[in-house]
């Protein structure tokens, strides 16, 4: 399992696909989508613009990513 950081309260699902290079655009997220197996704790998942948060499990055609906010000082 990867370990994606934010330093934000929360990431959109659309970003999080671009931050770990699965897509390169917000248009090429929808297709991803649709085509692709994608879970956001155990369900699945095809709206690009969902709120992801800390400790949200993320799950992109069998890979895990585990969203974890990190706090700026």
């Amino acid at each position: 399992m990867k370990v994606v950081n934010i330093f934000t309260e929360s990431i959109k699902l659309g970003q999080f696909l671009k931050l770990t290079g699965y897509v390169m655009t917000g248009g090429e997220c929808k297709f991803f989508l649709e085509e692709n197996d994608v879970k956001l704790n155990q369900n699945p998942i095809k709206m690009r613009g969902k709120q992801l948060f800390d400790g949200d499990l993320i799950e992109v055609n069998d890979q895990k990513f585990l969203i974890k906010q990190e706090k700026c000082s």
